[in-house]
């Protein structure tokens, strides 16, 4: 499958999952969460496959959610936010939690909100001396 707002390979075992929207700092979108949960649903089969490495494109890991995208979603039907939306954020999260590989967060910069939650998903985490974290809610 080709995903818009993720990359994703495989190498040595090694899967290697990236968020790719370095122009909002790898803001969390549905789109992304619907791809995220794509590929860590197919990684739970995949025997090729030890470990999983997750990271951000660019100067964040993932600088939350996307807010202008929620700004979108409350004008046109503020109910709707808090359930499709925010189902496909649990699917996600759950999707990650139930793989029986372990998943790495290499945080290569901005962990914020969604993104720090997103990181701490993860079983473990790997952070550069650029990193920050944040929780914004």
């Amino acid at each position: 499958m080709t995903y818009k707002t993720i990359s994703f390979e495989v190498e040595n075992s090694l899967a290697k999952v990236t968020l790719n929207r370095p122009e909002v700092l790898n803001a969390l979108s549905v789109d992304m969460a619907s791809e995220l949960t794509d590929v860590f649903q197919q990684l739970h089969s995949r025997e090729d496959v030890r470990a999983v490495v997750l990271s951000g494109t660019g100067r964040a890991f993932c600088s939350g959610g996307d807010v202008k995208q929620m700004l979108q979603v409350l004008d046109k039907d503020p109910s709707s936010f808090f359930s499709e939306p925010l189902k496909t954020y649990h699917r996600m999260v759950m999707a990650i939690r139930e793989l029986p590989k372990p998943v790495i967060a290499a945080i290569n910069g901005l962990a914020t909100g969604a993104g720090f939650s997103l990181a701490l998903a993860c079983d473990a985490r790997i952070a550069a001396e650029t990193a920050r974290f944040s929780m914004a809610f």
